[in-house]
């Protein structure tokens, strides 16, 4: 029965796989196809083979192998275009877009499958991949426009159109999520930032579409730009971005569009589609957990007791689950805080609290949650830490016999357990660990899978027994290779097999075992390796270190011929070597130690042997090349840390660690010295692995113990103390700053308990302080303070070691320069001044570094005098104070972002001292075209009536220094616009004529090659501005010429909404009806598919304030009073806005302008006090311009007797719903008379 099951079960697999063999043929057949077509059938319409091209069959076909295509990451062999499944997918979706040219029309969902395959691509998805979904996704968009513009889409009105719409809007925007989620998946800053631009690209395109073709993004897209930086937390802060900031940014902008939403609906209930969900927090969370940014672990936890009150108060969609506090419990982990482990365990118990309050299992912990707190007391400290691991396990197990299904203990669990215990000091930790291993391996016989054990876990219980000094470790070590091995053969899908750490740990276990007869299990270790090696598996093939210690071995044996053993050992490695085995080759040490052990022998044999053997040793001595292998232990370490390779430092720790335990058991010759000390905390510092400041810190200590050992020679210096600060000032762990202070506090102890050799010298403080001052904040302005006072304290009570000098004062004027305010800035020139007073010349780095803190402050002129001081200096003879580049450019942004009123002359005048300075052959001041463009702009904002004259002055001198050959002078679109900036902003009276003249002279440089310098849309905008900011009353017909110049230029010069807001604001200087035709043909513009043209409620406000603007004579009042109707009337209707608080504003004064008082007056004003109450758009102004429109019985009427007590009004007292949607609302008490 069973035989005939297989043979069944046989059947039927071999025919699924034929089936799915026939049809992977069968596709390939088909993309071949695809992709050797030419195109020509696409231009031809004959019979056979391009008729079927263009027909539907040719689509369906197409979508099939697009499909199968994209979810394969192998393409099609040796075929071009077909190298991987998308991009072969991708090439059929463009060949067969050539039969659109014919009207074959293809669908969207061809796109979206081609676009899958880029962004769940197999593998690693790399800027590429991401780059062409986004081309797919820009092809879809530009069909969809032009069908947009061809009416296919928006001339029908039916439901069946409307259905269609709807579901197209639901396929680009699952493109564009996709897409998003291609750019998050690369994981670095760069792609976050651009998943994140493509989000607010996509609101901001969605505001301005008309032709219902750009859908509005949802909470996925959110979602997947916040995982997009959560992802890139690595990559960002080595660009010194903070990824969970940039994170929580994208949260605000989401929330803040959840609220427009919702302003804009009538109910007041949470209706958008954007309100942020329980994964958008979750999210947030995740990033600053794994942020190492100072209170991240904090942040963390912050907003998850806001999601908690949130839920209590009703928001239910973003109740926390286990996902948030397991995020938060990660953060604590991570963090490697002290009460770390405790504040996760806090976090655990409040889970199983609100399990039970909340009868929710959303947030009942599972096995995920204590793992996490496992991690946390597994980076923790604590000794107690293995302790409270066990406990934990044991409370899962308990819960997984009683039938929790949420929890139970898995593979993590015990393997986290197993580390710790392994990095116990505790005397029982080998036995505890070898205890979790052996459950893991009852477990997972009795069915449990994912208990199952990896080579890591056995390989630690090895480590564990290794490190235990009790007699019988080494064959309890041996044991666990057996029980390995035979739990490997129990079970034939277990492919796992001891490798070479697995054997090289059980060497090092029986080396130094104390056992009879441990030298020669050592051996059959190496036999074991060696056979499994010469059997095919080449991960187990033994090297020089393996035989060295079998070497050793036999060399401590007390057996009778245990010096002839380990020269056969010897032998074998050098035929082994002689066979190029780039694995085995005896140095002068492994001669050296067997030619000992042969000597101590004292008969003839042995005595030749060992002679012949220090010849040997001779001949590599006097080899150049070989000399490097003539080392002791102590020589061999610091080779290792030489090396640089894969795990040096570790490598060279272990040897380490032997010497010093070979010492222990009484060989005086393997002592540790002072330079192996020095290079494995060296090569330690230099790795970058987590915990390498600590372990260097830790084989300090044990250096620091053999000092103290009378019987030994060791000698501490100041050398290897500072290794060890400037491993703590280099790691990025979050205590890395406060671990080297302490550090240092430890140094200074030991010295004045008597250790003269070790006094910290500046370079100690230095590091220190140079930690400190990477971190940052006001904490650490204080830390560095702090240490300077120390540093100066001691040199004055006469130890000239720690005399601060020109880099030490530097480091603490650059923390200074961080905090950015005016007190940090005033210590940083205060510590200028003491330099000088006390003869420690300041370099270019000082005071370049005090012009940035006083520019960080918006202390211009202070800036500036530091750097007239360098001029000073440099003038008296000291030329190495010359001002470079970075002096002048920082006092230059300094009073071009300055809000004082000489700001843009100084700012001009300093320019004007860089160009002096750049025609002088021997001085370095570089100067480019930004600096000029920053002059410019300060001139254009600033408020000077001459200001549109200089600006122009100085883009005259641009052009003419370029003209006149000179480097990086040409001014660029950037300059002509800021220019035209600078006239619209004039108050002159040929101001838009000027403006308008630069914009011919772009026009007339771009014909004649200049291609830098074509106007853009904001030029064309800017010179309308001038016009639309002007008395002139013909404002209106300039404006319009520049608006019918811009679109001369065609699609790419599509008008915007700030094009139209400035053309609507000229015509309403003369015609407030044709600014209404401008709102009119904006409308138009946009339903015809330009979706940069969308309205909003500032371009009708522009014409209900051009309408207030006209004078009150009897034809015009009239005319424009009925504009102003009809166009509040349009805004009240129009899908693209809602009235604001101004447009209320001016329609109230429209009313008390141009209609008589009276009941009519009263009933409308009355009516559109109420609507805009109930909107939520009740400012202060709004309420005084319905005071002066109505009677006072009717404003009394309205707003309640108790609100008009003598007539006053406390805006403070009104109903808070009236002015809900009111941006920065601040209730405080005023009166409105």
């Amino acid at each position: 029965m069973n035989m005939e099951c297989h043979l069944s079960n046989s059947s039927s697999t071999s025919t699924n796989a034929g089936r799915m063999n026939s049809h992977s043929r069968h596709m390939e057949v088909l993309a071949r196809d695809f992709l050797k077509h030419d195109g020509a059938a696409f231009e031809e319409e004959s019979t056979g083979r391009n008729n079927y091209l263009l027909s539907h069959a040719s689509i369906q076909d197409a979508a099939q192998v697009i499909k199968y295509f994209a979810g394969r990451r192998d393409g099609i062999d040796g075929m071009p275009g077909g190298e991987s499944g998308p991009l072969l997918a991708e090439n059929v979706l463009r060949q067969i877009l050539r039969a659109e040219s014919v009207g074959v029309r293809v669908p969207d969902k061809l796109f979206v499958l081609a676009i899958e395959g880029w962004s769940k691509k197999s593998g690693h998805i790399n800027v590429d991949d991401a780059r062409r979904a986004e081309n797919l996704l820009k092809i879809l968009r530009e069909r969809t426009t032009r069908r947009a513009q061809n009416y296919e889409m928006t001339s029908s009105m039916s439901e069946t159109s409307v259905d269609n719409d709807r579901k197209r809007l639901k396929l680009h925007l699952l493109a564009f999520n996709m897409v998003m989620s291609a750019w998050a998946s690369v994981g670095c800053s760069q792609s976050a930032q651009h998943a994140e631009d493509m989000l607010r690209e996509m609101c901001e395109l969605h505001n301005s579409d008309r032709t219902n073709t750009i859908p509005l993004p949802d909470v996925v897209s959110f979602n997947t730009a916040i995982n997009a930086w959560a992802g890139a937390y690595k990559s960002a802060k080595a660009n010194q971005i903070s990824s969970a900031e940039r994170a929580e940014k994208i949260l605000h902008f989401m929330q803040q569009m959840s609220e427009d939403s919702n302003a804009d609906s009538i109910s007041s209930a949470p209706t958008s589609t954007l309100m942020p969900n329980r994964i958008t927090y979750n999210s947030v969370i995740n990033a600053w957990a794994h942020s190492d940014e100072e209170g991240a672990t904090d942040r963390a936890e912050a907003i998850l007791h806001y999601m908690e009150e949130a839920f209590r108060a009703g928001r239910s969609e973003i109740c926390p689950d286990r996902v948030s506090y397991s995020a938060v419990i990660d953060a604590h982990a991570r963090s490697g805080k002290k009460g770390a482990p405790q504040r996760a365990m806090a976090l655990l118990k409040r889970m199983e609290d609100l399990d039970e309050a909340w009868y929710s299992n959303d947030v009942r912990p599972n096995t995920v949650t204590v793992n996490v707190v496992i991690k946390a007391w597994e980076n923790s400290n604590d000794v107690e830490a293995p302790f409270r691991i066990d406990e934990l396990i044991t409370q899962m197990e308990e819960l997984a016999k009683a039938g929790d299904a949420y929890i139970h203990p898995n593979y993590l669990t015990y393997q986290k357990a197993i580390r710790k215990w392994e990095g116990s000091r505790e005397k029982e930790a080998a036995a505890r660990a070898e205890r979790h291993l052996r459950h893991m391996i009852k477990l997972h016989q009795a069915g449990c899978e994912n208990v199952r054990p990896s080579s890591d876990c056995f390989n630690r219980v090895i480590s564990a027994w290794v490190k235990n000094k009790a007699n019988g470790s080494a064959l309890k070590a041996e044991s666990i290779v057996d029980l390995m091995e035979e739990f490997c053969e129990s079970d034939a899908k277990i492919t796992m097999t001891p490798n070479y750490l697995t054997y090289k740990r059980l060497i090092d276990a029986w080396s130094k075992s104390k056992e009879a007869g441990s030298a020669q299990k050592c051996e059959d270790m190496l036999n074991r390796m060696e056979k499994a090696f010469q059997s095919g598996i080449e991960k187990l093939q033994p090297n020089t270190q393996c035989y060295l210690t079998a070497i050793r071995a036999w060399t401590k044996s007390t057996e009778e011929d245990a010096a002839w053993r380990s020269d056969a050992l010897l032998r074998r490695m050098i035929d082994l070597s002689r066979d190029k085995n780039g694995q085995v080759k005896p140095n002068a040490y492994c001669y050296t130690i067997v030619a000992k052990s042969l000597s101590k022998r004292g008969d003839e044999v042995a005595t030749k042997r060992a002679e012949h053997l220090f010849e040997c040793v001779a001949e590599m001595n006097n080899d150049t090349e070989a000399h490097s292998k003539n080392m002791p232990t102590n020589d061999l370490i610091r080779i290792e840390t030489m090396n640089k390779k894969e795990g040096y430092a570790n490598e060279a720790n272990d040897l380490l660690e032997e010497m010093e335990k070979l010492y222990k058991t009484g060989d005086v010759d393997e002592m540790p010295n002072v330079l192996s000390y020095s290079a494995v905390i060296s090569a330690l510092a230099k790795s970058g692995e987590n915990g390498s400041a600590q372990r260097a810190q830790e084989i300090l200590h044990r250096m620091e113990k053999l000092h103290d050992d009378e019987k030994t020679s060791m000698k501490l210096d100041i050398v290897v103390y500072n290794t060890v600060l400037n491993a703590w000032a280099k790691s990025q762990e979050r205590v890395a700053s406060q671990r080297a202070e302490d550090f240092l506090l430890h140094m200074e102890q030991r010295f004045h308990s008597g250790l003269s050799s070790i006094q910290p010298d500046k370079i100690s403080y230095s590091t220190v302080m140079s930690a400190w001052s990477r971190k940052g904040g006001k904490e650490s302005v204080q830390r560095v303070e702090n240490l300077m006072n120390r540093m100066e304290q001691f040199y004055k009570a006469g130890n000239d070691m720690v005399k601060p000098d020109v880099y030490t004062y530097n480091i603490q004027i650059a923390a200074l320069a961080k905090a950015k305010n005016i007190r940090a800035a005033e210590k940083a020139e205060k510590i200028l001044n003491k330099m000088q007073l006390c003869d420690i010349k300041p370099d270019h780095l000082t005071f370049n570094s005090v012009i940035d803190a006083w520019a960080k402050c918006r202390q211009e002129q202070r800036a500036e005098d530091v750097l007239r001081r360098m001029i000073s200096l440099a003038q008296d003879g000291d030329n190495t104070l010359k001002p470079n580049s970075i002096s002048y450019g920082t006092v230059l942004n300094a009073w071009a972002k300055s809000r004082h009123n000489i700001a843009a002359q100084r700012a001009e005048n300093i320019l004007i001292e860089m160009e002096k300075l750049h025609r002088v052959e021997n001085v370095q001041i570089e100067i480019t075209d930004v600096d000029f463009n920053t002059v410019i702009n300060a001139w254009a904002n600033s408020k000077k009536d001459e200001a549109a004259e200089r600006a122009t002055l100085i883009l005259e001198r641009m052009v003419e220094r370029s003209e006149s050959g000179v480097k990086n002078f040409a001014p660029g679109i950037i300059s002509f616009n800021t220019v035209m900036l600078a006239w619209a902003n004039s108050r002159e009276q040929e101001a838009p004529q000027k403006a308008e003249d630069i914009l011919s002279r772009m026009e007339l440089y771009y014909k004649n090659g200049t291609h830098n310098v074509k106007p853009d849309k904001i030029s064309f905008s800017t010179a309308m501005l001038a016009w639309a900011r002007s008395n002139n009353n013909e404002a209106g017909k300039r404006a319009d010429i520049l608006f019918r110049r811009m679109k001369a230029f065609g699609k790419e010069m599509e008008p915007d909404n700030i094009t139209f807001h400035s053309l609507i604001t000229a015509w309403g200087k003369s015609d407030v009806k044709k600014a209404h035709m401008v709102l009119d043909q904006m409308v138009e513009d946009y339903d015809s598919g330009n979706k940069l043209a969308k309205p909003n409620v500032s371009h009708f406000n522009a014409v209900l304030n051009a309408c207030f603007s006209v004078a009150c004579s009897t034809k015009t009042g009239n005319q424009a009073f009925e504009v102003a109707i009809s166009t509040f009337t349009d805004l009240q209707n129009s899908p693209f806005a809602n009235p604001d608080s101004i447009s209320y504003s001016m329609l109230f004064r429209m009313c008390n302008k141009h209609m008589p008082a009276g009941k009519k007056r009263d009933e409308l004003v009355g009516k559109m006090f109420k609507k805009c109450c109930k909107e939520g758009q009740l400012t202060r102004v709004v309420l005084n311009d319905f005071q002066k429109a109505v009677s006072p019985g009717l404003f009394r009427k309205t707003l309640g007797g108790e609100q008009c007590r003598e007539g006053n009004v406390h805006y403070q007292n009104l109903p808070p719903e009236w002015m809900r949607n009111i941006r920065n609302n601040r209730f405080r008490r005023t009166k409105v008379t």
